[in-house]
């Protein structure tokens, strides 16, 4: 076997624990994850499987505010509006955001 040529010996529990660590790190390597909107689903070669499981999903929550010094506030509140509008939304959401209306 390999390990047992490599250490010239045979492999003890642990070395087989390090040896079961590090391919199960490295087929997670060879998967991706990252966000889901940041995916580009059409890629040849891409499969996309899902989200991962409710117990290892983390929500971001992305916030939106005018700064005091703001060169155009009215501008700034008008985009903020537009991205909390329903048609924004649904832009979020077809490309893989989990958009809310605000509360």
């Amino acid at each position: 076997m390999l390990l047992e040529t490599y250490f010239g010996k045979r492999a003890d529990e642990s070395v087989w624990r390090s040896f079961d660590a590090m391919k199960t790190a490295s087929a997670l390597r060879e998967s991706m994850w990252g966000m889901i909107s940041e995916l580009y689903l059409n890629a040849p070669g891409v499969d996309y499987v899902g989200p991962v499981p409710a117990e290892f999903d983390q929500r971001l929550v992305f916030t939106a505010a005018v700064g005091a010094k703001a060169k155009e506030p009215q501008a700034a509140n008008e985009f903020i509006r537009y991205l909390t509008s329903p048609a924004a939304i649904a832009v979020m959401k077809a490309n893989g955001l989990d958009a809310q209306q605000p509360r």
